[in-house]
């Protein structure tokens, strides 16, 4: 869980739509649950649309990144 607020806040730091972030538990005996899961994100993602900011993302000063990452 951690990693995933460590990831999460590096992100939003580089302008990701964090729309097209998902995070669950979901157990190994919860096939039904996890197959709907996957397709309501899925279902959600292709509302939003391709990405396409990721022209903008690689513009993105890799110093500064590291910086968040450490610090």
């Amino acid at each position: 869980r951690r990693r995933w607020m460590v990831f999460n806040s590096l992100m939003d730091f580089v302008g990701f739509d964090k729309r097209r972030m998902y995070f669950s538990w979901v157990s190994a005996a919860e096939g039904a649950k996890w197959a709907d899961l996957v397709n309501e994100v899925v279902a959600d993602i292709r509302k939003l649309g391709p990405f396409t900011d990721y022209t903008s993302l690689k513009k993105l000063n890799l110093n500064a990144v590291g910086e968040l990452c450490n610090g």
